[in-house]
Parts: C-alpha cells; structure tokens; sequence
C-alpha cells in the first residue's frame, strides 16, 4: 500500500512551490518578490521545525538540512519573513492533511460510522499587549494570557479534522457548531459525534440534528433533568419541549455507570437502533479518550505552548503548524499499523500493540523538513524505510479498561515567553 505520509509531503511540498497558493498565502503583492535570504517555502519549514526548541535551533537544524551557508539564515530574517505571511495559509496546509489522509487511508470506523470528539482546553500565551487584547487574560491564572483551542477529532484513526484557536472566554457550544459545520463540508456517509458534560444544549443538538448527523453527548443529573423525569426505564425514548429554547427535541436517554465515576451518568443519544445496547454507548463513549490523548500531545509531546513569536499572527502559525504535525503523526502511525499488527499482534501476546507516539513525534521533530523536501526521491525512499522499520521495531501494548484520574491543573508558565514581565 502506497505510503500516505508520502503523498502527503508531495502534495505539500507541491502546493509550497505553487504560485496560486504562495500568492493567496502573502500578506501583500509585494511580498516574496525580490530574492530573499527567507524564501516563502523557508519560513514555513522553519515554523514546521520548531517545535519542542528554540528559534534559533529551528533555523540551525534547517540550514544543516538543506545545507545552505549559514550567514543566510538570522532569526531577524525569519520573523520579517514570518510577517508576510497569512496565518491563513498555515490552516490551509492543515486542512489539506484532513483531505489527503480521508483520499487515501482505509480509516477506521465503527459499525460504518466516523467517530468524532469535540473538546475544548486552554492554552498559555506569551506575554504581549496584542495577544493579551486578541485573546483576552485568565484572571484565575495569575492574569495570564490564555486562548482557548477547541478541536473535532476522529478518535479511531487519530486525526484532528478541524480545529479552532479563540478567546479564552469564547462559548465552548458555538464553536462546536462551527466544528459541525465544517463537519457538513467534508462528511463521510456515517459520522458520529461525541461530548462531554459541558455540551448539552438543546440547540447544539437541534444543530447537528440538522445537518444529518448522529451524537452522543455525556450528561449529568442537573443537565438531564427534565428528560429522566419522563423516562420510564434506563434505556428510553422520551421526548420534550425545553421552556427556555422552545426546542422540541426526541431523544434516546441511556443511564450507565461511567468506570471510574461513582455517579449514574445520563448518555444523550440519536441512535435509536435497539442494536445498540447499554455496552455499546459505554464503549462507544469510551472512544472519547481519544481525544484527550491527542490534547496531552499536543501540550507536553509537541509543546505547542511554547510558541515562536508572542504576536496574535505567530500564535496562530504556531497552532495550525502543530496541528498539521499532529495530523502528520497520525499518517505516519497509519503508514506502518498492518506491519506491525503482522509483527507484534498475530502471535499469543498478552496485549495488543501499537506504535509508540513518543517515538513517532520524536522522529517527526528531527526528520520532518527532509520528508517534505524529499518525498518521491530515491532519497526520501530510503528516509521512509528507516523511519518504517524504526517505528515498528518500537512498539507498547494497549492496556484496555485503565482509567486516571483527570488532572486540571494548568502550569500556565512553563515556557519562558509566557512570562509576565
């Protein structure tokens, strides 16, 4: 099977080179006109090669990447050039990671349908009078810049299908609509949609009701009230007219016992199919971890607070780069899972194994600029190889049924430029 890694950083390294997009991608017309010590494709390597180090460290590895001299690289070059570009187009490279990994990747599903998560989590800002009007200060976090990511990701193949970077007070429920929006303009047959316990609104549901979509959302005792009080057993159908929206909604009430929670939890539901069981909702909810996983990649795999630039246009770079790093990782993972499924899951092992995502972000930190460059050559042949045979010699089992406590504290500066000064 063809790699989809591969296709992707030709299709990257493509569109980097492509007229139409650099010229949509520019600040101004002016822009990447004159010969420049940063070329437009440079300063978004760069950006791509940052993450988990410094600047200059970035630029370093670059240089000895594409083996230039080194007085033509400067971090002065690099933010100018940085500057000329539209945040934009960073979100435009991510997206077209989403389309490329759905054109060719035989992605999981379950009983036919996509399973997608919406989540939200706060970010830590660098400190800079811009950032801290775009994006707004957390009081509760010693009046610390935050901004708050929300995301819809595909929890069986891992890949993050949209994602959205606001105001640390915005309202977790609009953006979700916005995630289903985006949703409706690159759905697949079947999607199914999984919240938490901040969602349920009768109007979110009234949202993604209309664009034809399935949902399953957490709810709490308080939150449900209304609907358990018409339900009949702990698996019903119940329909209400809510006085506040004067939203009529249908809705299959499902009460379970979350592992690791001692309350009843309430599971709104528009999967009315009786083959769906109890078990079912419990694991299909389950998947939602999914997601939180991909927000501790991002925090302390990819370190995506610790950003390279404090400005609202560096921010936003850094975001969408990362992501599009994260949705690279996941094609990486899905690029060598029947070989080791063949390696290390045909026998009698206790466990099941899958690659190790440490080892998987390690490589994409140090080989992720030679992929692009590279892709389609003899060369980049030989680098997809190694990588192969790297990522599927290092493997750790999947312990299934282990439940953490969820940790919420948040060190708000762990990274120098988020420092108040």
């Amino acid at each position: 099977m063809k790699s989809i890694l591969n296709t992707f950083c030709q299709i990257l390294m493509d569109t980097l080179q492509n007229s139409v997009f650099v010229e949509h991608a520019k600040m101004r017309i002016q822009d990447f006109t004159r010969r420049r010590k940063f070329s437009f494709a440079d300063t978004v390597f760069v950006v791509l090669n940052k993450t988990g180090r410094g600047i200059r460290s970035a630029i370093r590895a670059y240089r000895e990447t594409v083996k230039r001299e080194e007085e033509i690289y400067s971090q002065q070059a690099f933010s100018k050039g940085r500057m000329r570009i539209r945040w934009e187009a960073f979100q435009s490279l991510f997206q077209l990671s989403v389309k490329t990994f759905y054109e060719n990747a035989d992605f999981k599903r379950y009983r036919g349908y996509r399973v997608s998560a919406v989540d939200g989590s706060k970010f830590s800002l660098p400190t800079h009078p811009d950032t801290e009007a775009e994006f707004g200060i957390q009081k509760s976090a010693g009046n610390q810049a935050q901004a708050l990511c929300s995301s819809l990701c595909d929890v069986l193949n891992g890949v993050v299908i949209d994602a959205l970077l606001d105001r640390h007070d915005a309202n977790e429920r609009e953006l979700a609509k916005r995630h289903i929006d985006r949703l409706s303009e690159i759905r697949t047959e079947k999607e199914l949609l999984l919240f938490d316990r901040g969602y349920p609104s009768s109007a979110l549901i009234r949202h993604i009701e209309e664009k034809g979509f399935k949902y399953v959302i957490r709810s709490n005792a308080h939150q449900a009230g209304s609907l358990i009080k018409k339900a009949k057993k702990d698996d019903d159908v119940v329909t209400h007219t809510f006085s506040d929206t004067k939203i009529t909604l249908t809705v299959r009430l499902v009460q379970v016992r979350i592992p690791g929670s001692d309350e009843t939890e309430y599971l709104l539901t528009n999967l009315f199919d009786s083959d769906f069981t109890k078990d079912d909702f419990l694991k299909i909810y389950h998947m939602r971890w999914g997601i939180e996983t991909k927000y501790d990649d991002l925090k302390n795999k990819l370190r995506i607070e610790d950003f390279s630039g404090t400005t609202p246009l560096a921010i936003r770079q850094d975001f969408y780069a990362t992501m599009l790093l994260l949705n690279m990782a996941a094609m990486m993972i899905c690029d060598n899972e029947a070989e080791t499924e063949r390696l290390h899951n045909s026998g009698n092992n206790k466990y099941e194994y899958r690659a190790n995502v440490n080892n998987v972000i390690s490589i994409l930190k140090t080989d992720v600029v030679n992929m692009v460059i590279h892709a389609g050559t003899r060369k980049g042949k030989k680098l997809f190889s190694k990588i192969r045979k790297e990522l599927t010699a290092a493997v750790v089992p999947v312990r299934p049924d282990r439940h953490f406590p969820r940790n919420l504290s948040h060190r708000a500066n762990r990274f120098p430029t988020n420092h108040r000064a």
